[in-house]
């Protein structure tokens, strides 16, 4: 089976488990309460627990400095999303549509559903590519993501949000656990309560991308569909977000090899993966917080995620056959 078969064959797998959500909350069975809870659940303990399993399955200090600028791809990939929306920004009037039309083009799903595609195509090395670039990510996120929406939000704040967020104490945790005590992948005869402390972490941690899916479909699946009436705001930021962003993704990587900058198979296709993602779900958290658009944030993550089923495997099927 070919790369973009694949990367088909698990979209389609990934939208079935998200419409399981979201028929469970057209139904009544998963309330909103329920779904905070449940989203708490999974980014305060859940995904971090995933996080430092799957560093110390994957990560030791060799691998550690071959990847280190794996976390510049994740940065980079926002701020290619950034680019685009500011391209296409310039033509919406309202500076807080503007600012959240800018900010729903950079913020692309870049953890939970690359994930288990990364898996699919390139096993533990694509889940711990996808993972180091959660940190670049992240620290873009709380940075340019968050300046956009809010001009007034200080470095220091911005700074502080990194350092806290779960996900990224997990991260430094995880590599540092993989580095110092690689003895934990061998089964650690040498320290028992750990080990079964990470036995427990991975049980938990196995959650990680069904219970990511079931929410995201949930929350999808709560989303009224009368409100997905065509605009060209939210035509804009699917054309950007969809089409446009992954395109610059390619090209940044295409000059980077100009001047000899090679990126290796495994992360330049899981970059141009993440590129192709649909909009964060959690884009609406931050519009709602920090002052934007909320209705256009719902809507187009809606629409994005529903058309990212064909988008996605038609990109990686370009990718393959120009041998990007």
């Amino acid at each position: 089976m070919s790369g973009w078969q694949v990367v088909l064959q698990k979209t389609v797998a990934l939208f079935l488990v998200m419409l399981v959500g979201a028929w469970a909350a057209r139904i009544g069975f998963w309330s909103p309460e329920a779904g905070r809870t449940l989203s708490r659940l999974l980014v305060d303990l859940v995904y971090p627990c995933y996080v430092v399993v799957q560093f110390l399955r994957t990560v030791d200090g060799d691998i550690l400095r071959l990847n280190w600028y794996v976390p510049l791809l994740g940065f980079a990939v926002i701020a290619v999303g950034q680019a685009a929306g500011w391209l296409g920004g310039v033509a919406v009037r309202h500076p807080v549509r503007r600012r959240t039309f800018i900010f729903l083009v950079a913020i692309t799903n870049w953890i939970y559903l690359p994930l288990p595609i990364a898996e699919a195509l390139f096993g533990d090395s694509g889940v711990r590519t996808v993972l180091l670039m959660n940190v670049g990510c992240q620290a873009a996120i709380w940075t340019l993501g968050v300046a956009t929406l809010s001009p007034g939000l200080s470095p220091k704040d911005s700074l502080r949000h990194v350092a806290t967020n779960p996900g990224m104490v997990a991260t430094v945790g995880g590599l540092l656990l993989a580095v110092w005590v690689p003895a934990l992948r061998g089964g650690a005869p040498d320290y028992p309560v750990l080990y079964t402390v990470l036995e427990a972490a991975e049980m938990l941690g196995g959650l990680t991308i069904p219970l990511s899916l079931l929410i995201i479909g949930a929350q999808l699946g709560s989303c009224p569909l009368a409100d997905l009436k065509p605009e060209p705001a939210l035509w804009g930021v699917l054309a950007l977000r969809l089409a446009a962003a992954p395109l610059l993704a390619i090209l940044l990587v295409q000059a980077a090899a100009r001047v000899g900058l090679v990126i290796p198979d495994a992360p330049r296709q899981i970059f141009y993966l993440v590129a192709a993602m649909p909009i964060a779900i959690s884009c609406t958290l931050f519009t709602e917080r920090y002052g934007g658009d909320s209705l256009l944030s719902a809507k187009a993550i809606l629409a994005s995620t529903l058309a990212s089923l064909a988008t996605v495997p038609l990109l990686f099927r370009l990718i393959q056959s120009q041998g990007w």
